[in-house]
């Protein structure tokens, strides 16, 4: 069976408020849950320039960019090592991620 994350990104940004000059970061966190409202939240870290979601499970791929987007400007793509991934579905919806990311920024 397969551990599930505690750190949803309401956590996330809890965490980069107290570390305002990280600028990489790899985490397994719940992606799947999504628990802010980007249009809403008014937080954005602009250091972090290295999000490493090893591992992390994704559902609604753009709301997951959109939220990326707005929060951490300075991140231009998810890092997801292959290796790591059980099912090629999960590594797709990552790409798919990145994808509207690069859409989002141009």
């Amino acid at each position: 069976m397969r551990m599930q994350p505690a750190v949803t990104f309401r956590g996330l940004l809890a965490a980069l408020r107290l570390c305002p000059h990280l600028d990489t970061l790899r985490i397994f966190m719940d992606a799947v849950n999504v628990d802010i409202d980007p249009t809403t939240e008014s937080f954005q870290n602009t250091t972090l320039q290295k999000l490493d979601l090893t591992q992390s499970d994704v559902a609604n791929v753009e709301d997951v960019a959109r939220i990326i987007f707005s929060i951490l400007p300075g991140v231009d793509r998810v890092s997801t090592p292959q290796h790591h991934w059980n099912t090629s579905v999960v590594s797709k919806k990552w790409d798919e991620v990145n994808g509207h990311l690069e859409k989002l920024k141009s």
